[in-house]
Parts: C-alpha cells; sequence; structure tokens
C-alpha cells in the first residue's frame, strides 16, 4: 500500500480538493498522477505575493517595472515545467501592467497592514491532533503583530478577476481558519488569532481592498473539526490511506480546473461526458 503523505503532513490544498471532488484527490495522492497544471491566472496570482512579500520583507518601495521582472521570470519558470502554459507577447504586456498597478496601489495603502511586520511565507508544521501522526502543513502570506504587541495576525493575498463577495471570502476563511487554529497550536498563544485578506481584482486593477476579521475563535474550531474528521475517514494514524474506492463529483465547476479533465485519465470527467453525448 502506498504511504500518500510525504512526510505525514497534509496541506489545505489536499483538504479542498477531497471536498470539491474526492476522485481527484485520489488520483493526485494516491494514485499520484501529479495534478500540476500552470496557467496565467495562478502564475498571475503567484507573482503578485512574490512581489509584496519580497517588498515588504525587505522594505522596499516599489520601483516602476519591478512587476514586469518577476513576472517575466516566474512565468518563464513555470512555462518550463509545464509548456501548455502559452500566451502572446501582446497578453504578458497586458498582465504585467495590471500587475504593475495592483503593486502601486498596494504601495499606496500599505496602512492597510496593522502592526509589525513577523515574517512572510511563515511555516506551519504542527500535528492535526494529539494521537495522529500526521501534520497540517501550510505557509502564511504574511504574519503580523497587533500594535500593541498582543496578538498575531494572519494576512492572505488573493487575486481574482471578480473580486471578492461573501461567498469567495466564505470558502477563503476555510483556509484561514485551519491556518489561525494551527498558528495557535504552534505558537501556544492563548490569544484568539486575527485574519484578513488583501483583494485584488483584476479588472479593477487600480484598487485594492482589505478585510480584517477581528474575532474568529469559533470559525477556526470548527474548520479544525471538519479537518480532523477528513483525516480520519481517508488515513490510519500511520498515515496509510483506508479508503477503498472514491467517485468524481462531476460537474462544469468543479472539472473546469481539473488536470484529468480532458486527458481521458478520469473517465467520469464532466467535459468527456459532454462531449459523448
Amino acid at each position: 500500500m502506498n504511504n500518500i503523505t510525504d512526510n505525514k503532513h497534509i496541506s489545505y490544498s489536499q483538504f479542498r480538493i477531497w471536498n470539491t471532488c474526492r476522485r481527484q484527490w485520489w488520483m493526485t495522492y494516491v494514485d499520484k498522477l501529479g495534478g500540476y497544471e500552470a496557467n496565467i491566472y495562478g502564475t498571475f496570482g503567484q507573482t503578485v505575493h512574490e512581489v509584496i512579500q519580497y517588498q515588504i520583507k525587505n522594505g522596499r518601495k516599489h520601483q516602476k517595472g519591478e512587476f514586469k521582472s518577476w513576472f517575466d521570470m516566474i512565468y518563464k519558470q513555470n512555462k518550463e515545467q509545464d509548456d501548455r502554459l502559452s500566451i502572446s507577447d501582446n497578453q504578458l504586456a497586458e498582465w504585467s501592467e495590471i500587475g504593475e498597478k495592483h503593486i502601486e496601489a498596494f504601495n499606496k495603502r500599505k496602512d492597510l497592514l496593522r502592526g509589525d511586520f513577523i515574517e512572510s511565507e511563515y511555516s506551519l508544521y504542527t500535528p492535526i491532533n494529539r494521537v495522529s501522526s500526521i501534520h497540517f502543513k501550510g505557509f502564511i502570506d504574511l504574519l503580523y503583530l497587533t500594535p500593541d504587541g498582543d496578538r498575531l495576525t494572519i494576512y492572505d493575498i488573493k487575486t481574482s478577476s471578480r473580486g471578492w463577495g461573501p461567498a469567495e471570502k466564505s470558502k477563503g476563511y476555510e483556509q484561514l481558519a485551519l491556518y489561525a487554529y494551527y498558528l495557535r497550536s504552534q505558537t501556544k498563544t492563548k490569544k484568539p488569532i486575527r485574519v484578513g485578506f488583501i483583494i485584488f481584482n483584476r479588472k479593477k486593477p487600480n484598487d485594492v481592498d482589505a478585510t480584517l476579521t477581528e474575532h474568529f475563535e469559533l470559525g477556526y474550531k470548527a474548520s479544525a473539526l471538519r479537518l480532523t474528521q477528513f483525516v480520519q475517514s481517508v488515513y490510519d494514524r500511520e498515515g496509510n490511506p483506508i479508503a477503498d474506492k472514491i467517485y468524481a463529483n462531476p460537474s462544469n465547476q468543479n472539472c473546469r480546473f481539473c488536470p484529468y479533465r480532458n486527458d481521458g485519465q478520469c473517465e467520469q470527467s464532466y467535459f468527456l461526458r459532454s462531449n459523448n453525448n
């Protein structure tokens, strides 16, 4: 039997994929079929993360053309991993221009981040509960200490073509709820963790928004319980899979970004079914 948890850990991504489509989860984490598919949206979001984190960590002001340099580099790296990633030079220039406006807008609104910067890409690695050998692993985009030095704040950077309304924020809170819960466990802090989003809307590149949730105690306890129930349903205590067979949950939305949607690996793909009808 394959041990599907390298170093006995799971991430929020694994939990999210399980909730979206259990067949995709099985093919990625048990069959180990890879599942990586580069796209321009992910490449853009990755660049926004990298540039903001680099500038904050090093106390740098934004320099014109800096985003383009990072974007060109990350695009090239991602294309080397997946040659299906391909857009025209004009499209690259358009994406770079949007990114430049995002970073410029953010630099004018750094007051959105309250408190003292601690670390970017802060590493979480802590047991999911007291009896399991499996750990929760994640990386916090930006970790801050409140101005009074009393509480920790997690900031998560999000990019979107539609902005972040109540539905998007509700989904995002699940991730931050888990980060908050396990950060509290890892740091042994007794104070509630604050969480917030920094939102970039690609259709409004000159705007940047932030939303901060002050009290998150009940939310992250409920999310941690759901994660524990997921782990107990599919792994034994040593991290080996115990689920026998996993069925897909095909739909236009669930299959749209699935890496197995068109190559015949998933016989239950929504798109394969549509083409056969």
